[in-house]
């Protein structure tokens, strides 16, 4: 697997490549997946190099939620849902403006 560059961004691509007696063919296949959470699904043609995704859900988690967490940068998902975490929504999330599904639910923030 390696990444091609598709006008800005850079995507997952593995080469393929098939060959018979005086045949031979070469292909690129570009990856691509459907994400699902909270049966909200994304269809992405191409997975940008860039993408990722922390699901940190269900975990029990106790606490604040850290300030440093608006460092991510170049995140597409963050899902906090169904923890136990208190206190205030950090004001740093702002600075994910990559960001494009966030879960917060079922904790006890103000």
């Amino acid at each position: 697997m390696k990444l091609r560059k598709a006008d800005n961004p850079w995507y997952m691509q593995a080469n393929s490549t098939f060959e018979a007696p005086r045949l031979s063919m070469k292909y690129p296949y570009v990856y691509s997946m459907t994400m699902t959470n909270k049966d909200m699904q994304r269809f992405y043609i191409g997975i940008p190099d860039i993408f990722v995704a922390i699901d940190f859900s269900c975990n029990n988690f106790k606490g604040k939620i850290s300030d440093s967490i608006g460092s991510l940068k170049g995140h597409r998902l963050l899902n906090l849902g169904d923890n136990n975490l208190s206190g205030h929504i950090p004001s740093s999330l702002g600075n994910l403006t990559q960001l494009e599904l966030l879960d917060l639910s079922k904790n006890k923030l103000s």
